[in-house]
């Protein structure tokens, strides 16, 4: 393969995360020699749509044999102890601050999301700490409960607060994890490295 031609990441990644160590090689290493050989043969922008609708694709399938071999009982009950500790974390900043200041109107949601933001990132952290995989999974059921209550609540918030939260939700909780893991692969690193480059 070319140097300067990689795989979509993201998409690695995900796919990545649902298959098992016993095929994670393999498919990966499948779905990348014939990315190469599309981006040379078509193009770039094609290779990469192929590879995205090829991980799309095989996402349910990967995500309900998991599922079956229990692979992800574990993460979704960490997940869902993670959300409790979202709630709950939100609901002891919030509740004073509405007793204490008149939060209404545009101010009030302006209020909240930093709240909720940073409830989450930390609700990711704690997802990923108490189980590999359940940042993730939280972040799936996240995405499914703000989307429920965009249908039920309809217009309890703002439109731009709830779209908002469905986007960057999400990827408040993935970053929680992300952190986790660079916190725990600089902790593996020998005393006196930070990470810095040498000089």
């Amino acid at each position: 393969m070319e140097p300067n031609v990689t795989v979509p990441r993201t998409a690695a990644w995900l796919l990545g995360w649902l298959l098992t160590d016993a095929n994670r090689d393999g498919v990966l290493g499948d779905l990348t020699e014939e990315f190469a050989l599309r981006a040379r043969r078509d193009s770039l922008p094609n290779a990469s749509r192929w590879y995205w609708r090829q991980v799309v694709r095989s996402l349910p399938r990967f995500f309900w044999s998991g599922f079956r071999r229990g692979q992800w009982r574990a993460p979704l009950g960490a997940a869902v102890a993670a959300q409790v500790f979202i709630t709950f974390g939100e609901s002891l900043i919030l509740i004073p601050l509405a007793r204490t200041f008149d939060l209404t109107g545009s101010f009030r949601w302006l209020v909240e999301m930093p709240i909720g933001f940073a409830a989450m990132t930390l609700g990711g952290f704690v997802a990923a700490w108490m189980r590999r995989g359940a940042d993730v999974a939280l972040a799936v059921l996240s995405t499914i409960m703000i989307i429920v209550f965009m249908i039920v609540l309809g217009g309890a918030s703002p439109r731009w607060y709830q779209i908002t939260f469905l986007v960057l939700g999400p990827v408040a909780i993935l970053t929680g994890g992300a952190l986790l893991r660079r916190k725990q692969a600089a902790g593996k690193r020998p005393s006196g490295d930070r990470g810095l480059p040498n000089v």
